[in-house]
């Protein structure tokens, strides 16, 4: 055992594995091997005579041939050196390709939330990371609050005490912005606008321990914020940029778009107890704050004295954009029917928001592919950034149902400069899509092509009786329009009711004319009717539209012989009925009252209808 333990290192080696020795299989399985016979293997010996020839086969053409030795040399470091860096790119390569396929399938599953994630700096190649900007802001957050706490008490409060005698007490007793800043997570600067200012986006993401804490005195109420979440895109335009310190002569500061607010509201509820506030809620005051924050409202900040601050708050619109608002097609079905067994349709309606401007269409029943042809005309303040946000619902009895949304650059109109008509494919629903025409409407220093736009309207009409309006048709582009249409009104009092019409371009918001009908001079004609041209006020001089309009009345007496319905003792005794009326004329449906027990009932009523062409 001694003299075993004494031998070579490499003695084994030479000698190639002993009978005893093994290795193990592919299934982990040990299995031993044959002994190899002992000897020098021929074949050995020649690949390794052929490998030493191969080295040395450089060097014997290199004497031939009397290329210098270190010119030899040289190539073997380079060569070498090429080698070894072909083998550790190739290692890395490994490396990262096994780390790839080890976190894919995490990373699948992961994608999507990540993205939503990410700040704007990451999604948006043109946006910039700014985190100096944000230890900056650690620093000044004690003295924004400082402003903030003077911007409440002198200048909010007033404001707030002189809008309602309800509130003339109120006070601000406790304002504190916390000690965690607002953060830009993300900025863009804008080179394509006026040379006269910079133009900067950056995105917010605020979640502060603000607190603050106001008082009513009058009705003992107290009530406050104890935590603000905001998040959003707010823009920063410098302007007006001047030749002297500071170089900027204001700071502009507005969201283009509403931001996403949250407010830790405490002692609300005792808030909305006031008079004058008790018909508010939450949401609206969220609302009307958030409105605060939006354009066209801006908050400027001079920075020199002497500027035209009241120029920079409201400064002209960039121009109007008309939004045709014109079908949809394959919106998903909300209406059920036996309890969701069959699927029914919907009735759906579109919400068209552009910064506080809000506009909700007519609903159309029971259909997946509406057709709407409503014109709706928004003011654009600020190009590029505005957006059309649309959102479309199933109109319900008690909740509305989300149909899908879609978001449009408004501004994108300005740049193309025609007309853009186009549909476009609704998000986070099953299936739809909607479609506008966009129209660039700008804004002229002079009245050159006033006459160009003065073309020919597309007039329908609106009638009203009471709280009832019918709409007519649309003639376009036409000052002699044609509607040969009916429309039927239930009258309950012609000697005090009058009927309301309203002739109107198709965006239902440019009057053409109007007029009022007492209903009373029906009753004075023999025939109960008007057939006559009337002619139309705060309208042209020649504005003239032509009614025929009568008068039906209808007598409701009784009944004979009616067939008997209730049945007593389970249908062994024949009873009476308990009859009533129901008369239908051009869309107007009538109900009589109910007469207990009666097979020939009197009822005696009186029922007009007065019928316009």
């Amino acid at each position: 055992m001694q003299s075993d333990k004494s031998e070579p290192a490499d003695a084994k080696g030479a000698e190639g594995p002993s009978p005893g020795d093994a290795e193990k299989t592919a299934d982990g399985a040990v299995a031993t091997q044959p002994a190899k016979p002992k000897g020098i293997s021929a074949v050995a010996v020649l690949w390794t005579f052929g490998k030493c020839l191969s080295a040395l086969l450089p060097v014997y053409l290199a004497g031939y041939y009397r290329v210098s030795t270190s010119l030899l040399v040289f190539g073997m470091m380079v060569y070498t050196g090429w080698k070894h860096a072909r083998e550790a790119k190739e290692a890395r390569l490994k490396s990262a390709i096994q780390l790839l396929d080890d976190e894919q399938e995490y990373a699948s599953g992961k994608r999507s939330k990540i993205k939503r994630d990410l700040p704007a700096w990451v999604n948006f190649p043109d946006v910039e990371k700014v985190e100096w900007l944000n230890k900056v802001k650690i620093s000044v957050w004690p003295f924004v609050g400082q402003y903030l706490e003077k911007l409440l008490v002198e200048t909010i409060a007033p404001s707030i005490r002189a809008s309602s005698t309800h509130l003339q007490t109120l006070s601000f007793t406790k304002v504190d912005m916390g000690d965690k800043a607002m953060k830009v997570v993300g900025i863009k600067a804008h080179t394509e606008n006026d040379k006269g200012q910079v133009l900067l986006d950056l995105y917010i993401n605020y979640v502060g321990n603000a607190e603050i804490n106001v008082e009513v005195k009058r009705y003992f109420c107290k009530a406050g914020v104890k935590g603000i979440q905001l998040h959003g895109m707010m823009r920063v335009i410098l302007e007006p940029l001047i030749g002297d310190v500071p170089i900027v002569g204001a700071v502009t500061m507005f969201f283009i778009q509403r931001p996403k607010l949250h407010i830790n509201w405490t002692g609300l509820t005792n808030l909305l107890d006031i008079p004058g506030l008790n018909v508010m809620s939450d949401s609206m005051i969220m609302d009307a704050i958030a409105a605060f924050l939006v354009l066209p409202n801006r908050l400027v900040v001079p920075l020199v004295p002497g500027l035209h601050v009241a120029q920079l708050r409201s400064p002209l619109p960039r121009g109007v954009v008309r939004i045709h608002l014109l079908e949809a097609q394959n919106l998903a079905a909300k209406d059920n029917y036996v309890k969701g067994v069959m699927a029914g349709l919907s009735d759906p309606y579109v919400i068209l928001r552009v910064g506080p401007q809000t506009f909700t269409s007519k609903h159309i029943d029971n259909t997946d592919s509406p057709k709407w042809g409503e014109i709706y005309e928004v003011i654009v303040h600020e190009v590029p950034g505005q957006e059309l946000e649309v959102e479309v619902y199933d109109k319900d009895p008690d909740q509305d149902d989300f149909l899908g949304s879609q978001l449009l650059n408004v501004w994108i109109v300005n740049v193309c400069l025609v007309p853009s008509s186009q549909w476009y494919t609704l998000k986070d629903t099953p299936s739809g899509r909607i479609h506008f025409r966009l129209e660039w409407l700008a804004l002229l220093p002079n009245t050159d092509r006033l006459e160009q736009g003065n073309k020919e309207p597309n007039p329908m009409v609106q009638l009203s009786v009471q709280d009832i309006t019918r709409e007519s048709k649309t003639c376009y582009t036409t000052v002699n329009p044609e509607w040969e249409e009916a429309f039927t009104f239930f009258i309950h009092d012609p000697h005090k009711q009058d009927i309301d019409i309203q002739v109107k371009d198709a965006d239902r918001v440019q009057t053409l004319g109007s007029l009022t009908i007492p209903l009373s001079r029906l009753l004075s004609n023999s025939n109960l009717s008007l057939d006559q041209w009337f002619q139309l006020d705060n309208s042209g001089s020649a504005s003239r539209i032509y009614i025929n309009s009568g008068l039906l009345r209808i007598h409701l007496l009784e009944g004979q012989n009616l067939v008997p319905k209730d049945n007593l003792m389970g249908g062994m005794v024949k009873g009476k009925s308990d009859p009533y009326v129901k008369i239908n004329i051009g869309g107007e449906t009538f109900t009589s009252h109910v007469i207990k027990g009666n097979l020939n009932p009197t009822w005696n009523e009186m029922y007009e209808v007065n019928g316009f062409h």
